[in-house]
């Protein structure tokens, strides 16, 4: 009989134990798979921040090549800003889109953006993407003057028959990481240009002999 109930003992105390380190294999593996999808998730948000990071890199550089003159059969003449978004015309350097052909760009309030234009062989290219993390809102002032009779000043608005700004300045606002300001100068590309010629020195007269 004691025997016996020793014999039970024991193997209620083994079954307690399996059960018990069943249960820590059980919280270690739920553990480490938690701590896995916390690393993926923040490799996904690290990837957005990376690839938004490039997008207003890429915004940038697009304003400033923008075209002064309007282009005859382009897709749009001029540029238009409002307090929400721009659109605008631009010639990229190379890259995706063909400098030769004009591009077309648009921004819109919810911090997106989308270019429009041609490669190489003639063929339409598009591209499109987030300049801040989802949620966030743009809101666009414009520097300088809109008549000649008038001095330079921040503007909500930007009508295409103005010449282009001085300047554009993008805030962003809404949830996720904080994105700074943009403050980018359209044209910037053609006015280092203009500097730059006239800044040339003439060559010297020879000296009389």
């Amino acid at each position: 009989m004691n025997g016996r109930n020793i014999r039970a003992g024991v193997a209620l105390l083994e079954t307690l134990i399996a059960l018990l380190v069943m249960a820590m294999i059980a919280a270690l593996v739920s553990g480490v798979t938690g701590g896995s999808i916390r690393v993926l998730v923040r490799s996904a948000e690290l990837g957005d921040d990376l690839q938004q990071a490039l997008n207003r890199r890429d915004l940038r550089l697009w304003l400033e090549h923008a075209i002064i003159e309007p282009v005859i059969g382009g897709p749009f003449a001029g540029f238009v800003g409002t307090e929400t978004g721009l659109t605008a015309l631009t010639s990229p350097p190379a890259g995706a889109f063909w400098p030769g052909a004009p591009m077309s760009l648009t921004l819109t309030e919810n911090a997106q953006f989308v270019a429009q234009g041609q490669d190489e062989d003639g063929q339409p290219v598009l591209r499109q993407g987030a300049l801040a993390p989802e949620g966030q809102r743009i809101s666009l002032l414009y520097w300088g003057r809109l008549a000649e009779n008038q001095g330079d000043t921040w503007y909500f608005n930007w009508p295409s028959a103005a010449p282009l700004p001085g300047l554009v300045k993008i805030t962003f606002a809404g949830p996720g990481r904080p994105v700074p300001p943009l403050i980018i100068r359209p044209a910037k590309t053609f006015h280092q240009s203009e500097m730059s010629l006239s800044s040339l020195v003439p060559p010297a007269l020879p000296s009389a002999p």
